[in-house]
């Protein structure tokens, strides 16, 4: 088979393919030809441009004049090897119009050598309208999350220029500082006066890659006070390049002040109980002490930092363990006023482990959720030592009452007696009053020493 029979063989058989093809294809001569086309191609110039187009006809006189010119360019790139793609809107029947994308590849032929261009046509015109809308639908999306976020967001290039910002931004510093910020500004015209130092830093941070955040307090155009935290990231391209940097801020001012509200009340709180003039200590749930005041201090001999790591056990004796811990959960399961101990007192181990007897009034309460017990305690170690020596006293009283009513009534009764004898009788001879006398003498002696028994046992510490 020579040359010539070969390329009418492969004109055959290319022949054959492109009418089998379901694509709109055509291959051009280098002088824009129409050397073979798929019955496809033929259908779609046919269907949308009313004209038949067949083999020998030039390309370019079913192009709209508008097009040829970058036809033409992407056409002689192709002869020089490349592989080209154009798309462009054209006017089909009836003012139609069709979104074309025109597809160029060399052919080569022998010795590698360039024959032809292989033109694709394709209609493009619903799938860049599926990605139009498709693009457009995210952009509302992201426009939606943007502007909706809750937090003011501005994006910053290196230099401080505003690139992008959402409503958020743009109303919050209009109504605190009452200017409005634009694409282009620079962000350093919008800074609160109060924290702008520790803006550069944490810009300079977020340039080097570094994301910060904090909680500053300003002030707006009126010098009222409020809170905001801000944070700074750097934000990157999708090549890993740094464009600027990201700065999110929110309001956290009625947070802020209710927490400032509570420190302060809490501070109140504890300078009240610091100046009590009693123990009071503040337990959570678990016994666990979280405040001790200077007279707990006083009292137990520990620190204030001692006391807050130790639990209410570790002021109670060992062997009164068991029975705390049963009355702290009563006091926990039932709110309100308790006693702890028996009979009011109960007994506790101070730092050098002396033990004292106190009287502790227990009392429940929450905050934020957390169950608390308040603990106000006496030190009543003298007061109980003082009225046991009250009642020894008692005792004594008792039973010189018991001798006042025996012992001293006998001598007493006999001086009595004596003393009536002596009265009444004068005829006593010298010896009977004799005897009288040292009956009286012995009665006196014997009241002398039982008053001075008295005496001595009331004296007694015994």
């Amino acid at each position: 088979m020579d040359k010539s029979e070969q390329i009418i063989d492969s004109h055959v058989i290319l022949r054959a393919l492109l009418e089998s093809s379901t694509e709109n294809m055509v291959i051009l001569s280098p002088k824009h030809e129409v050397l073979v086309l798929s019955k496809t191609m033929y259908g779609f110039v046919k269907t949308n441009f009313g004209v038949d187009i067949i083999e020998g006809d030039n390309i370019l006189d079913f192009l709209p004049s508008s097009n040829c010119d970058i036809f033409l360019s992407a056409f002689q790139r192709t002869l020089e090897g490349e592989t080209t793609s154009v798309e462009r809107n054209v006017k089909g029947l009836k003012n139609t119009s069709l979104q074309l994308e025109y597809r160029m590849s060399p052919v080569y032929g022998f010795n590698n050598v360039l024959q032809a261009v292989l033109l694709k046509i394709n209609h493009t015109e619903s799938e860049p309208s599926t990605l139009l809308s498709e693009l457009q639908h995210r952009t509302e999306v992201l426009e939606a999350i943007f502007d909706n976020t809750g937090e003011a967001i501005v994006l910053v290039d290196k230099d401080y220029k505003v690139l992008e910002f959402n409503s958020i931004a743009k109303n919050r510093l209009l109504k605190n500082i009452q200017k409005e910020i634009f694409v282009g500004a620079d962000f350093r015209d919008f800074l609160y006066a109060k924290p702008k130092d520790l803006f550069y830093k944490m810009f300079a941070d977020a340039l080097a890659g570094k994301s910060s955040e904090v909680e500053v307090p300003s002030k707006n155009i009126h010098d009222e006070e409020y809170w905001f935290q801000a944070n700074m990231f750097p934000s990157y391209n999708r090549n890993g390049v740094l464009i600027g940097v990201a700065i999110y801020t929110h309001s956290i001012d009625v947070r802020k002040k209710a927490e400032l509200a509570l420190q302060e009340s809490e501070e109140k709180f504890r300078k009240i109980v610091d100046v009590a003039p009693v123990p009071i200590i503040i337990a959570n749930k678990d016994m666990q002490i979280v405040l001790a005041n200077t007279e707990t201090e006083r009292v137990f001999g520990y620190k204030s930092s001692e006391l807050t790591r130790k639990n209410i056990e570790d002021l109670i004796p060992e062997r009164f363990n068991s029975t705390h811990i049963e009355h702290q959960n009563d006091c926990m399961k039932n709110s309100g006023a308790c006693r702890m101990g028996m009979h009011k007192l109960a007994s506790a181990l101070k730092k050098d482990g002396k033990e004292i007897i106190i009287e502790a009034s227990l009392n429940t309460f929450q905050l934020n959720n957390e169950q608390y017990i308040l603990a106000i305690i006496q030190d009543v170690t003298q007061r109980v030592k003082s009225e046991k020596q009250i009642a020894n006293q008692l005792e004594r009283l008792k039973a010189i009452s018991w001798q006042q009513s025996h012992e001293v009534r006998k001598p007493v009764a006999n001086i009595m007696c004596v003393n009536n004898i002596l009265k009444v009788n004068d005829d006593i001879t010298f010896e009977e009053r004799e005897n009288l006398l040292k009956l009286l003498y012995e009665a006196t002696e014997e009241l002398d020493v039982i008053i001075h028994k008295i005496v001595s046992y009331a004296n007694s510490s015994e």
